[in-house]
């Protein structure tokens, strides 16, 4: 998505890509602020970026925006001062958006989360297996092992086990 943006947070142009993104028509995004745009709470943070920009930093930008419907969606890319001699005139937003990417990485850290306990519980189970594997048959401490590895199972799931006398 390209657009841009005048010294005054004017959006002055937009590309196909912005559009069938936002789902706005090319009317109610011209001539207006880029502000509506943007997540109410990532505002101030595109305010200080574009600021950045007007003092001729080119910044790499990070921000939700609002599409007509009102589909919050993330989008990646950069903004860069444009020139005319000496003055900066407007600000160029190039950007893609990156909301499938973001879901995606969440995902795989919850995947990637589930496995760590996953793993440590296995090796809990194969040590309890180890362990019951040599009691020697003594039943009062495979009983002992018993309990003491399915209140660590369970602890963080909440449960509790009580040994029952008799």
């Amino acid at each position: 998505m390209i657009l841009t943006i005048s010294a005054s947070g004017i959006v002055t142009s937009v590309n196909e890509a912005v559009l069938e993104q936002s789902a706005y028509s090319r009317e109610q995004i011209l001539s207006g602020s880029f502000s509506p745009l943007i997540v109410a709470e990532d505002v101030p943070l595109a305010g200080a970026l574009f600021v950045r920009c007007l003092r001729g930093e080119t910044v790499r930008l990070s921000l939700r925006f609002v599409r007509h419907d009102d589909e919050v969606r993330w989008v990646q890319g950069t903004a860069t001062p444009v020139r005319d001699r000496d003055n900066i005139t407007e600000v160029l937003v190039v950007c893609r958006d990156v909301t499938e990417d973001r879901t995606a990485s969440a995902r795989l850290r919850a995947s990637e989360e589930e496995l760590r306990q996953a793993s440590q519980h296995l090796a809990s189970i194969i040590e309890t297996q180890y362990e019951v594997a040599s009691a020697d048959l003594d039943v009062e401490r495979i009983m002992q092992l018993i309990i003491h590895r399915t209140q660590a199972l369970t602890r963080g799931a909440g449960a509790a086990i009580e040994v029952v006398e008799g």
